[in-house]
């Protein structure tokens, strides 16, 4: 099973990601297009999206390594996310006074040969560096959810707002 964690931020707090996280540690953000039948990998140029874009432009993203532990596998015309060497960068879907939860994704072992292998030491080191550090911009946050209480990871500026009342939690 691969590593994750579900977030939720505000294009503030992306762009604090993007700027003590993503930039420092070399990686760079890709979107996958599907255009003639096939996946086109293009390079984007910013995490955080106003907040009317956040759920109008595509919410899901890739973070590459620098090049040397950069791997794109594809199975035929399609990128095999799971294989390749990279984390899935999901951004928040904000509208209505709500907010959805974005996630961070990779997968520590690549499947080859009917059987799972550790993908390369240093990639795994760097995507969980960009997991720690990512953290230490976020701060875990209860809140309660119908009769539960839930905690969740929350950018400054979205726990602000969540707190405030001016955005509501939704599960997705």
């Amino acid at each position: 099973m691969g590593r994750q964690f579900a977030y939720f931020c505000l294009p503030e707090d992306l762009a604090e990601i993007e700027e003590k996280v993503f930039v420092p540690a070399g990686g760079t953000l890709l979107v996958v297009e599907k255009r003639n039948e096939r996946h086109y990998i293009v390079p984007i140029g910013n995490f955080p999206l106003a907040r009317e874009l956040m759920g109008t432009q595509s919410l899901s993203l890739l973070l590459a390594p620098p090049e040397p532990l950069r791997s794109l596998v594809f199975s035929g015309p399609w990128l095999d996310v799971a294989n390749s060497n990279v984390i899935t960068v999901d951004r928040c879907y904000l509208k209505d006074g709500g907010i959805r939860s974005g996630r961070f994704w990779y997968e520590p072992k690549v499947f080859k040969d009917g059987t799972f292998h550790e993908k390369p030491k240093e990639f795994v080191a760097w995507a969980q560096a960009i997991f720690n550090q990512t953290k230490k911009l976020l701060s875990r946050q209860s809140f309660s959810h119908g009769n539960h209480t839930l905690t969740e990871w929350f950018g400054r500026q979205a726990w602000r707002e969540v707190k405030e009342g001016r955005l509501v939690v939704a599960l997705n």
